[in-house]
């Protein structure tokens, strides 16, 4: 079984990402699964990435209705996370500490 985390800040969208999600589990005869978690503050994001075992990350580029712990929008999206992985994933190659290496799908919706 194959793991993914969704990264989605705008779960309550119609039709939201996990719908998608959700089809491709169908299609996959139960070779996919996936975890939906909304972005926050970018340390805890990067903890629930750590944290969640996934084999890949589903990845929105906007995070236009996230807020950080503080009720702020985020200082940063999903690109910019995206960058912030693979530099993680790099130190984890050459120090041994930082993410392992996972594939990241990132998406938008077609108006944003």
């Amino acid at each position: 079984m194959i793991n993914y985390l969704l990264i989605d800040d705008d779960v309550d969208s119609k039709p939201p990402a996990e719908m998608y999600t959700r089809e491709l589990e169908a299609s996959s005869g139960g070779a996919l699964t996936f975890q939906a978690v909304k972005p926050t503050d970018l340390a805890k994001s990067l903890e629930a990435i750590a944290k969640s075992g996934a084999n890949g990350l589903l990845l929105d580029i906007a995070f236009i209705n996230a807020a950080g712990s503080d009720g702020k929008p985020l200082a940063y999206n999903g690109i910019a996370l995206a960058q912030q992985i693979r530099t993680l994933q790099t130190i984890m190659r050459t120090r041994g500490d930082g993410l392992p290496e996972i594939p990241i799908v990132r998406f938008s919706k077609k108006d944003i």
